[in-house]
């Protein structure tokens, strides 16, 4: 009888591995499109509230219009007091701001609920593959050499429920902010960058990588600036960095209970190194396929010429940012499953090309157009970050060099 439980655990693995973590994924994928819907409901909310602030929506709006392929034309709103809500199934109703303000209250509650369904029906799933990993998730313990029958060891300490928990919070706090996190265990990372990269963590420690989109411009960086100008706050480094951070402490104050850490894209060990390889980082954690030669059936440059890799998200194309990592160092999540990243660019033309227009002609920024996107950087996004020194840019947001004092 005892001979066949190994098969047993062997066939309840096969299913766990082939059905139910495909089940699982399947239902945190339809969540986090709820997520994003949240997150969009949210913005229009800010939006809306901004033009009652202003006061000024019956007088009329100007406004660009993204006709798609780069390329914005002027709007003239004659009258901005009333708007168009999507309210499901391809159907648009007008409102005024108070009805959609109403309007998306109500909306954005009943997303929340289906959510909440969404996580209960996750638990369940779960559930279910703790009965093949109960022994092990709960304390797998035997007997010390050495000692007593009765002392005991734990060998391994699963948190895929803390982990999820956390995921979740993470969305929830950063997506509306233009913020997207991605996770991985550092052991998905060390495996694949030389010694000298690795982080110094347990290999099933939790972590994600964190993106920026081209919402967080407008809905986390320039309401962070008028909130240095409103305060006469003075920054030590550059301003983007600095609303990161402002943001990632949030995250430490959201998880006050856990230990973590949070590398920034820019941090350099004392050997000058990177601390962190950010488009590896977003590689295994999925968020965005990190194209480098060697991904070229034939290499198509000579051997001496130096080709830098780059990313692609699928959304976003190459209108995004790598803003670094945050670790939390005691979640520990051998079992997280893995989210390859899409590979869009699937011939070596197509390869090249990308990786041309980055390395030779990045500056007019076609290599972010390699594939069809959802959304670009806004005008004043793009501006700001084509304007060179980074120095100049700060008359662009209204600040000036006696502020930005950096170290």
């Amino acid at each position: 009888m005892s001979a066949r439980i190994p098969d047993k655990i062997e066939q309840y693995e096969k299913f766990v591995n082939e059905v139910l973590r495909h089940d699982l994924e399947n239902t945190l994928k339809s969540r986090d499109n709820i997520y994003e819907k949240i997150a969009q409901y949210l913005q229009l909310k800010t939006v809306i509230e901004k033009l009652q602030e202003s006061g000024t929506a019956e007088e009329g709006l100007k406004t660009k219009v993204d006709l798609g392929c780069n390329f914005y034309v002027q709007a003239n709103v004659p009258d901005a007091s009333k708007i168009f809500v999507d309210v499901g199934f391809g159907f648009f109703v007008e409102f005024t701001h108070s009805e959609a303000l109403k309007f998306i209250e109500k909306k954005v509650d009943h997303l929340t609920s289906l959510t909440n369904k969404l996580t209960k029906e996750s638990a369940k799933i779960k559930a279910h593959i703790k009965l093949v990993y109960e022994v092990r998730t709960k304390r797998i313990t035997k007997p010390t050499r050495g000692t007593s029958k009765g002392t005991h060891r734990c060998l391994v300490k699963f948190t895929m429920d803390n982990a999820e928990e956390i995921h979740t919070k993470l969305c929830a706090l950063l997506n509306p902010s233009g913020y997207e996190c991605h996770p991985f265990k550092i052991g998905w990372y060390n495996d694949i960058v030389d010694k000298g990269f690795h982080l110094p963590y347990d290999s099933n420690a939790l972590a994600f990588c964190i993106i920026s989109t081209p919402d967080m411009f407008e809905n986390a960086f320039l309401p962070f600036v008028e909130k240095l100008k409103a305060d006469g706050t003075k920054i030590c480094r550059d301003p983007i960095d600095e609303c990161t951070l402002s943001h990632m402490m949030k995250v430490r104050e959201l998880f006050s209970g856990e230990e973590m850490d949070f590398i920034q894209d820019f941090e350099l060990l004392p050997s000058r190194r990177p601390k962190l390889l950010v488009q590896t980082a977003g590689h295994v954690s999925g968020g965005a396929y990190y194209y480098q030669r060697k991904d070229c059936v034939r290499d198509p440059w000579e051997e001496s010429k130096k080709i830098f890799g780059a990313s692609l998200h699928p959304d976003y194309g190459g209108w995004f940012a790598f803003r670094g990592a945050v670790i939390f160092k005691a979640v520990l999540v051998p079992n997280l499953v893995k989210k390859e990243p899409a590979k869009l660019l699937d011939t070596d033309e197509k390869i090249k090309d990308f990786l041309e227009k980055f390395n030779y002609n990045w500056k007019e920024n076609l290599f972010r157009d390699v594939i069809p996107v959802k959304k670009r950087y806004s005008e004043d996004c793009r501006r700001y970050f084509d304007t060179f020194p980074t120095s100049a840019r700060l008359p662009l947001i209204g600040l000036d060099e006696q502020q930005v004092q950096k170290s």
